[in-house]
C-alpha cells in the first residue's frame, strides 16, 4: 500500500514533554485562590515525597477529542491504587547490540505534566554493563516519558505504557552537526534568522504526542548568514524550520536530511509573511498564561511550531504563509494540565494580520466504568481478554484485562469512550456481539471496535455495562515473495476493503466475516515491490472457504493459506496530458483495484506502488484480470500532496491498448480522452 508521505510534527519551547492522556490515575490540586486542599485518597500534596513523581492533576479527553481538567473534585481511595512501576533495560552505543554505556542517566516523568520541574522527575544510572532499574510510583497501567542521556551521545526519549514491570532498551547514537547558510531571493546572506531542527515523522497522531520531540538545540544565522547546530542525533531524519523573528520573511521548511550534514542552503525568498495575534482563555473567558499555542501547516513536509503565551494569555506568531489552511490550538490550562482548546483553522491573505481567541471547553463530568464481558453463546464470563480504550479523537490507547469473573474497570473516564478487543487466540477471535444492553455505535464492520455513547445528561459516578462478545473464526495467511517471507505486506480483504499487515515472518491472522448465503468465500489480495527485481510490481490472490474455517474452529484448529506474489501477466499502457494553467503539478500515477461492478460502494484496495510518469507523459500500469482498475493522479499543490478521483476501467478492455488520459490542473480532474 502506497503510504502518503505526509506527517505532522510540532515543537515545544521548553522541551521536556507534553502529556498524553493517562486514563487510570488520580490527582491532587491546589487552588491558588482559596488555598483549598484537594487530596489524593489518603495522601495529600503536603505528604507527597520528592522521591515520588506527583500525579498532579488528572487529564482526560472530552467527546470532541480535547483533553480536559477534572476540576476541583475529591477522589477517594486513589492512593490504594498506587503501586511501584519498575522499568528495566540496557543502554548501549549505536544499536541494541552495541557496547554498554556505563553511567548513563535514565529518567522518568508522568505524561500528565506538561512542563516538568525537578521534583517531578525520578532518575537512575546504568551500571558497568549498561543495565538500569528505574522505580516509579503510579497507577497500573499509566504512561510515562522516559529519557536516556549520556556524555558524548544524543539524548533518546520515548513514551511507554508502564505496568508493574516493563523492559525497554535504549540505543544511544553519537552526536553530530548540521551547518549551512541562509540567504534571501537575491542570494544575500540573512542574519538573525532562527534555525530549528525538527524530527521528520511519517505518522503523527495528535499534538500531545509530538510536543515531546522539541528537545533539539536551536541556532541563529550569523552576520554572513551561516549557521551551525551541534548536539544533533546521527540516527534521526531531520529537517529545518527557519523563521524571521521580525516577520519580514515567511517561514521556510528545508528538505529532509540526516546528520551529519553540511553546506545546506536555505533560501527565504518570500516576504510579507502573515501575523496572528491571539489570546488564550478558559471556559470563563479568563486569560490562560503559559499555555502552549501550536501552529500546524499541513504540507509535503509539515510546518509546525509552538510558543508559550505570556501571563495575560497573549501571543504573536509572525512569518506565517498565506493562502494555506493553518490549524491553531492551545495546549494546557496551567503548569500541570495539558488539555486542548477548541481548534481554529485559518486561511490568511498575503501579508494579513489577524486577531484570534483560543478557548478551552468547560470541564465535563468524570466517572469510572465498571464492566463485565460475557460470551453471548455460552453466557459465561470471558476471562483474560484484553481490552483497549481511549477517548474519541485521541489515539493513545490504554490496555486492561478481564479477571476470572470477566470483570474490568476503566478509571477517570470523561465523555464518550471507545473500546476495542485484543485477541491472542490462534484459532479464533472475540468480536462484540451486535446486540448489547446499552447505547453504542460500531466503528468498523469487524465488530472489534465500538464507541460507547453516553445518555444525554449523564452525570453518574459509574457507568456499569455488560459487554456481550462472540467467537469468530480466523485464517492465517503466509505471504511469500521469491520464496522469502513477505514482511510488511498489506493483505486486503476484497469483500470489505480492509487491509492487514504481515509480520516479519510474512504472516498475518485475519478475522473472517460472518457466514451467510452471499458470504461463503473470502477473497484476499496483496501487492508489493520486488526488491530483488528492480522494484517490479508483484501481486497475489487466494480464496478462503468460510465454512471450512468454522469447522476448524470447532476442532480447535486454524486454516492456513499461502499467498504467493508474482509479476502480473499484462500491463496497461497510458499517456497523460496536462491541460489548463499548471496550478498543480502531477507527480505520479496511483492505482487501486476493486471487485467488478459499477457501484461506488464497492470496497477499494490500493496497490503498493506510485507509478512514475515519463517526461513524455507515458506510464505503464499492471493489469490484474478479474478486478476493475482505478487510475488516479497524485499531484503537488500549495506545498501539499493530493490525489485526484480515480477513473475506473475494465481490465479486459485495456489489454494491448494505449489509453490517453487528460488531467485538468485547475480543477484537478482526470478523464479519458
Amino acid at each position: 500500500m502506497a503510504a502518503e508521505k505526509e506527517s505532522q510534527w510540532t515543537s515545544c519551547l521548553y522541551g521536556f514533554l507534553v502529556a498524553i492522556v493517562v486514563l487510570s490515575c488520580g490527582f491532587f490540586f491546589f487552588s491558588s485562590e482559596d488555598e483549598t486542599r484537594y487530596e489524593l485518597g489518603d495522601v495529600t500534596a503536603d505528604t507527597m515525597s520528592s522521591e515520588t513523581t506527583p500525579l498532579s492533576e488528572m487529564n482526560v479527553e472530552n467527546s470532541s477529542g480535547a483533553v480536559s481538567r477534572l476540576g476541583k473534585k475529591k477522589i477517594a481511595h486513589v492512593a490504594d491504587k498506587l503501586t511501584t512501576l519498575t522499568l528495566l533495560g540496557r543502554v548501549t552505543a549505536d544499536n541494541f547490540d552495541g557496547a554498554p554505556i556505563a553511567g548513563a542517566i535514565v529518567s522518568g516523568c508522568s505524561t500528565l505534566i506538561r512542563i516538568p520541574q525537578p521534583v517531578n522527575i525520578k532518575s537512575t544510572k546504568t551500571d558497568a554493563e549498561g543495565n538500569y532499574r528505574l522505580e516509579l510510583q503510579g497507577v497500573e497501567p499509566s504512561r510515562w516519558h522516559i529519557r536516556a542521556t549520556a556524555d558524548g551521545y544524543a539524548d533518546s526519549s520515548v513514551i511507554l505504557p508502564l505496568a508493574r514491570e516493563y523492559h525497554h532498551n535504549f540505543p544511544l547514537h553519537r552526536k553530530g552537526s548540521a551547518s549551512g547558510i541562509v540567504v534571501n531571493g537575491a542570494n544575500e546572506p540573512l542574519s538573525g534568522m532562527k534555525v530549528k531542527p525538527k524530527p521528520f515523522m511519517m505518522v503523527v497522531w495528535n499534538f500531545l504526542d509530538v510536543l515531546r520531540f522539541d528537545e533539539l538545540p536551536v541556532a541563529e544565522s550569523q552576520a554572513d548568514g551561516t549557521f551551525c547546530i551541534n548536539e544533533l542525533p546521527t540516527s534521526k531524519s531531520l529537517y529545518l524550520l527557519v523563521s524571521d523573528p521580525n516577520g519580514k520573511y515567511q517561514n521556510v521548511v528545508s528538505s529532509v536530511f540526516e546528520v551529519p550534514s553540511e553546506g545546506m542552503r536555505i533560501v527565504m525568498d518570500k516576504q510579507g509573511g502573515c501575523t496572528v495575534n491571539g489570546i488564550v482563555v478558559d471556559e470563563n473567558d479568563s486569560p490562560v498564561g503559559n499555555a502552549h499555542v501550536v501552529m500546524s501547516l499541513k504540507g509535503i513536509v509539515n510546518n509546525q511550531d509552538s510558543m508559550l503565551t505570556d501571563e495575560q494569555g497573549r501571543f504573536t506568531m509572525r512569518g506565517l504563509p498565506s493562502r494555506q489552511p493553518i490549524d491553531m490550538v492551545a495546549v494546557g490550562r496551567n503548569h500541570y494540565n495539558s488539555d486542548l482548546s477548541k481548534k481554529m483553522v485559518l486561511r490568511l491573505a498575503d501579508g494579513e494580520t489577524t486577531d484570534i481567541k483560543l478557548q478551552f471547553d468547560p470541564v465535563p463530568p468524570v466517572f469510572d466504568v465498571q464492566g463485565r464481558v460475557i460470551d453471548s453463546v455460552t453466557e459465561e464470563p470471558v476471562k483474560g481478554l484484553y481490552l483497549t480504550y481511549k477517548w474519541e479523537g485521541h489515539n493513545a490507547l490504554t490496555t486492561t484485562k478481564t479477571d476470572n469473573d470477566g470483570m474490568f474497570t476503566f478509571t477517570q473516564v470523561c465523555g464518550d469512550y471507545q473500546m476495542s478487543l485484543l485477541n491472542q487466540s490462534k484459532t479464533h477471535q472475540y468480536v462484540f456481539a451486535e446486540k448489547q444492553d446499552f447505547e453504542y455505535s460500531i466503528v468498523n464492520d469487524g465488530f472489534v471496535y465500538f464507541k460507547r455513547v453516553l445518555p444525554s445528561g449523564f452525570d453518574a459516578p459509574e457507568d456499569k455495562i455488560v459487554v456481550h462478545v462472540e467467537q469468530s473464526p480466523v485464517v492465517q495467511i503466509h505471504a511469500v515473495n521469491h520464496q522469502k517471507p513477505g514482511r510488511g505486506i498489506v493483505v486486503w480483504n476484497a469483500n470489505d476493503g480492509v487491509g492487514h499487515v504481515t509480520n516479519t515472518s510474512g504472516i498475518v491472522t485475519m478475522l473472517l466475516p460472518a457466514l451467510s448465503e452471499k458470504n461463503t468465500r473470502l477473497m484476499l489480495f496483496a501487492s508489493d515491490m520486488d526488491k530483488d527485481n528492480d522494484d517490479k510490481f508483484v501481486y497475489g490472490t487466494c480464496e478462503v472457504d468460510i465454512r471450512d474455517c468454522l469447522e476448524r474452529m470447532k476442532r480447535g484448529e486454524v486454516l492456513k493459506e499461502e499467498l504467493v506474489l508474482e509479476p502480473p501477466e499484462f500491463e496497461l499502457k497510458g499517456r497523460l496530458t496536462v491541460k489548463g494553467e499548471k496550478t498543480s503539478s502531477p507527480m505520479s500515477i496511483m492505482c487501486s483495484i476493486r471487485m467488478p461492478g459499477n457501484s461506488a460502494d464497492l470496497p477499494v484496495m490500493k496497490l503498493k506502488m506510485p507509478i512514475m510518469i515519463h517526461l513524455d507523459g507515458r506510464f505503464e500500469v499492471p493489469i490484474i484480470l478479474g478486478y476493475d482498475i482505478g487510475i488516479a493522479v497524485r499531484y503537488a499543490e500549495d506545498n501539499r500532496y493530493k490525489t485526484s478521483s480515480p477513473v475506473w476501467l475494465n481490465p479486459e478492455d485495456c489489454v494491448g491498448k494505449e489509453i490517453s488520459f487528460v488531467f485538468h490542473s485547475q480543477n484537478q480532474s482526470l478523464r479519458i480522452e
